[in-house]
Formats: structure tokens, sequence, C-alpha cells
């Protein structure tokens, strides 16, 4: 999607040529132009048209972009903004922070990945008014610098099981809790959320329903993710939709030290009582044993 663009047609051994201001070449997200990203050039970045071995299929020139958004202001303005719903924040700026796991600092970035996207838990009429949804959605740039397993056996209801009460009852949730805080700062500005999730499943039956938990810091489902999956209890998220920021595979690769790697999300596998659904190295839809020690990648709202 380059405006006003023209690629000019060649042949072998001639050089390719274009019409139109480079300034106006954009890396889209979710279908708009986004502004945290600057063009860096054409990949192949030479334009001579002489392919190695002969091809009658068109050579395709795509563009590379150089990411700009990391935000400067502080939580506590980020904080301010968010409650007059009023900034110039783009989907995919970045923002470090520290977080603490048990006590020990790591410092990580978040990605703004959505805007008005999560329901509160409580209505202010301080915050923009009254509104029932938080302003921005952060997700980690990477995953934790920890693995641990999601669930263990317990019993929920009338469910006994390794995924019994799914992300409400989870093993991760409640370590979550006891153990990861944010910097003071951050931590003062993060509003609390009702995030929709499934009851597990007893044995092979399927997953019997949804349910709501009220988070601060929390872990993604499925949905939230734009993983659409095959269990009909795809809508599990405020809006019944993906966060902005996730339109690919490729948008959803996470690392850890450095490589990618899978990780949980708080959706349960729909029929097998002693699985997660989580996502691969490749960003796709996978599943894994309950106990398997994942990535975490955690996310809140201000």
């Amino acid at each position: 999607p380059f405006p006003d663009l023209e690629i000019m047609e060649v042949e072998y051994g001639q050089t390719a040529e274009y019409t139109g201001d480079v300034n106006e070449i954009y890396k889209y997200i979710d279908g708009e132009p986004s502004y945290v990203y600057d063009f860096k050039g054409w990949n192949p970045s030479d334009l001579l048209i002489q392919p190695s071995e002969y091809t009658t299929s068109p050579i395709i020139f795509s563009a590379d972009f150089i990411f700009v958004g990391n935000i400067a202001d502080s939580w506590a303005t980020i904080k301010e903004n968010a409650a007059k719903n009023t900034s110039s924040y783009e989907i995919g700026s970045l923002k470090k922070t520290t977080i603490y796991i048990k006590g020990v600092p790591y410092e990580i970035e978040m990605e703004l990945v959505s805007k008005d996207a999560d329901q509160l838990t409580t209505i202010d009429e301080n915050y923009c008014g009254g509104k029932e949804t938080s302003s921005y959605t952060f997700l980690a740039k990477t995953l934790l610098p920890v693995k641990l397993p999601i669930s263990s056996t317990k019993t929920f209801e009338d469910i006994t099981s390794a995924n019994a009460g799914g992300w409400s009852e989870s093993d991760l949730r409640d370590y979550i809790s006891k153990y990861i805080t944010l910097e003071d700062e951050a931590q003062e500005a993060i509003k609390s959320v009702i995030k929709i999730s499934d009851t597990g499943c007893n044995g092979s039956t399927n997953v019997k329903r949804l349910l709501t938990t009220s988070d601060k810091i929390w872990v993604p489902s499925l949905t939230e993710l734009g993983i659409v999956t095959y269990n009909g209890l795809i809508n599990q998220s405020y809006t019944n939709r993906p966060y902005d920021w996730f339109s690919d595979d490729n948008s959803r690769v996470k690392t850890f030290e450095g490589e990618p790697n899978s990780y949980w999300t708080r959706t349960t596998l729909h029929s097998l009582s002693y699985r997660f659904s989580s996502v691969s190295e490749e960003g796709k839809l996978a599943d894994s044993l309950s106990s398997t020690q994942l990535g975490v990648l955690i996310g809140f709202c201000v």
C-alpha cells in the first residue's frame, strides 16, 4: 500500500525506477498507516534487474522499515493521558519498565497493542468521564525471564482435571498475583480489567462455559492474539476481536533470551483435560501439557 507510488516496468539488465514520494510510504498496522515506523529502503536494495537464474516471474521489491516509536513519557504521564483519553501514542509504541519477579528486578519493554479494548472492573467518573474501557492495553515485547507451568490437577465445580477452572484457578495466575509487580509509577498506573476465559474440561468432555476474572497483570487469550480456535469458545475478549497489533503469525512471535519460544495463553484446550492452548515459536496455534514449563507473556492496561 504505497499511495501515489508507481513502479516502472523494466527489462532484464535495466534498473528499476519508481515515481512518488518515499515520505508517503508507510507500514500498515490493522489496515491503517502506522507512524511508529520510518521507511528505511527497498529489499532487495539493489534495483538492478539482473537475477542470477532465468525467471519469467515478477521480481518483487518490498519496503523495509525502522522502528521509531519509543514512548518518552513517564508512566505517571501515561496514566494522566489515559484518564483524559488524550495522547498521540501509536499502536506498536514501546515503553521500558522495570518488573520484579520475587523481588528481583528485570527491565522489559511493554508494547502498546490496542486502545479501548478491555473492560474496566470499576467505572470511575474521573477516568474519561466514566467510560467502560481502559484507554491503553500493553503486552510485553518479549517473554518473562522465567519459564513456568500453567496449572496442576484441581477441582472446580464438577470438573477435576489439570485445566479445571481454566485461567481463573491456574497456578500461573496465582504466581503472577503473588510474585510479579512493576516499578512504583507503573504499578500505580495500571487498572484492574475483566478478562474472559473458560472453565476447562473434565476427561474428554468439551469445555463447559466461559467465565470472567478481574486482573491487573494477566496473560492474553487466543482471541486477543488473533488466533481463531475450533472449540466455539472464541469470544475470549471484551470486543470479541483481536488486539489491533496482531495481524499474522509474525506479529505473535515472542522471544526468550533472544530466541523465539512458545508461550502460554489463558485459553484451555477444548476437549483435553490436561492441556492449555499456547502459541508456538512460529506464532501459530499450539497446545501443551499444563505441567510444561513455557514462556510467559504478561499484559496490563492503563
